[in-house]
């Protein structure tokens, strides 16, 4: 058995790191902010991807301060991810 500095198994601590890496990356990978632009040049940023309603032509989001809103897709110039 391979022994660290410390004393303890190089093999522990290796699967602790590659435990801990694994948890980063996958929080990493949740829902990513989005910033709408509309044609009046208002911006508004999310906290995560808006959600299109074909039957209403809406999209809604939850805003970066825990708000619900709804925005029509026509009043849309530009919508990308951050």
């Amino acid at each position: 058995m391979v022994l660290s500095e410390q004393g303890q198994p190089m093999k522990s601590r290796l699967v602790v790191l590659l435990t801990c890496a694994g948890t980063l990356l996958v929080s990493g990978c949740g829902s990513s902010p989005y910033k709408i632009t509309l044609r009046d040049g208002r911006e508004y940023l999310t906290a995560s991807r808006p959600e299109f309603n074909e039957k209403t032509g809406y999209y809604k989001f939850r805003s970066q301060n825990d708000r619900d809103a709804l925005i029509r897709s026509d009043e849309i110039l530009m919508m990308q991810e951050l």
